[in-house]
């Protein structure tokens, strides 16, 4: 049997609940599909099959690929997600046609987290930045970003309440300028997980670096392209206060503090319109098959 084959035997399987006792058995988190067979490539040579575990379980890959292989009647190259690079990880999860899931979310939840783990990477290292894998495009489930919208609003009113610090009082104070740098990068992570979790989510490639997300959120209409290029630097002082520590001015980051203020309430009702708008078509079934959710 060829791993296209082999692969559709694996989607019918995770459809029709077949593999539910086999995965949660072997404590499997998040199974998909990537490579070749999932791009749909012409005669692929071999079934790539990522796996991500449930915390804590003592993990048979061996068992599990041998049962993979049985099932799907091909040869399965099982890739193990976890403690492997960001790049795999991107690779293995946002890039993937996926199978099945522990729980409903978990593929996308790992996906982004996936995606914001290489961004950080390359932000620490200072390389060459490329966009991510296209992904398959998924319905988006409205709740999990205005849960993401409501985590933002303490965060504003938190820095409400320091609009006017001053960078002389940041640089006498630490514990007030550890709030003050926490709260920003807290802000930018959650607000680039929204981006990057709508991006990937109607099927484009995940957004190089943590600025990019912001541009591509405009692309997609959850943002304008005037407020995307305002709150888009934002990015790049928490890479700063992230990466490079000892290069904060503390003028800068008193500066920045109103303007984000400012930025992200903007930000808040954008997206909040925006799920409006979307309404509840986007949400997503309750199948532990993410494949079954077209």
């Amino acid at each position: 049997m060829t791993p296209t084959e082999g692969m559709a035997r694996l989607l019918s399987a995770a459809e029709h609940g077949d593999l539910d006792s086999l995965l949660a058995g072997h404590g499997v988190r998040v199974l998909t599909v990537f490579g070749s067979a999932s791009r749909d490539e012409p005669d692929p040579q071999d079934l790539d099959v990522g796996v991500l575990f449930e915390r804590g379980v003592d993990a048979d890959a061996l068992g599990l690929s041998a049962a993979l292989a049985r099932l799907s009647r091909t040869d399965v190259d099982l890739g193990v997600v976890d403690g492997s690079s960001a790049v795999f990880r991107e690779r293995a999860l946002a890039g993937a046609t996926p199978v099945w899931e522990s729980t409903p979310g978990a593929w996308i939840e790992a996906s982004v987290a996936a995606t914001l783990e290489r961004m950080d990477t390359a932000a620490a290292q200072g390389g060459p930045r490329a966009p991510g894998p296209r992904v398959t495009p998924r319905r988006l489930d409205p709740e999990v970003v205005d849960a993401r919208l409501r985590s933002i609003e303490p965060l504003l009113t938190r820095l409400e309440q320091l609009r006017d610090v001053t960078g002389s009082r940041l640089a006498e104070d630490l514990d007030l300028r550890l709030v003050v740098e926490r709260t920003l990068t807290v802000l930018v992570d959650t607000a680039v997980s929204v981006n990057s979790r709508v991006v990937t989510a109607s099927g484009r490639p995940s957004p190089a670096d943590y600025r990019s997300t912001f541009l591509a959120a405009a692309d997609v209409g959850l943002l304008t392209p005037g407020l995307a290029g305002r709150i888009a630097p934002s990015a790049g002082l928490r890479n700063l206060l992230t990466h490079r520590y000892g290069e904060v001015d503390q003028q800068r980051l008193a500066e920045a503090v109103p303007g984000a203020v400012e930025d992200y309430r903007e930000y808040v009702a954008q997206v909040s319109r925006w799920l409006l708008d979307a309404g509840g078509s986007e949400g997503t079934s309750s199948s532990r098959s993410p494949a079954s959710q077209d």
